[in-house]
């Protein structure tokens, strides 16, 4: 975010591509496609962020843990972290849960048998 507004300041400044470029360490491309996102949207659209940013599966479970936490407060990390592993295994079918090998819905070793 900083590396776009520090560009599309330089510019703004009168500053040549080419200076804009040695100066952030970015390539014209990069240069020219911050120039057209401000060109445009504006500043919404180059603060917009279009990476992908993942929900936790516990996100369901929030506000239910929450309440749960805060009428019984777990005594230590370990045992919080128990409580909201055993709310996500309640909810997931036997197939989706890990076995004793770390993978999911396998009961026998991944090793191959002598």
């Amino acid at each position: 975010m900083r590396q776009k507004l520090d560009v599309l300041w330089l510019l703004h400044h009168g500053l040549k591509q080419a200076a804009v470029c040695q100066i952030t360490g970015v390539s014209r491309k990069t240069v020219d496609r911050y120039l057209t996102l401000w060109e445009a949207g504006g500043l919404e659209a180059v603060y917009e962020n279009k990476h992908y940013h993942p929900t936790s599966a516990l996100e369901t479970h929030r506000e239910k843990l929450k309440a749960e936490f805060q009428a019984h407060p777990p005594r230590t990390v370990a045992e919080a972290a128990s409580r909201i592993l055993d709310a996500e295994q309640a909810r997931l079918r036997p197939e989706q849960t890990a076995g004793p090998y770390g993978f999911a819905g396998s009961m026998e070793s991944p090793l191959p048998a002598n």
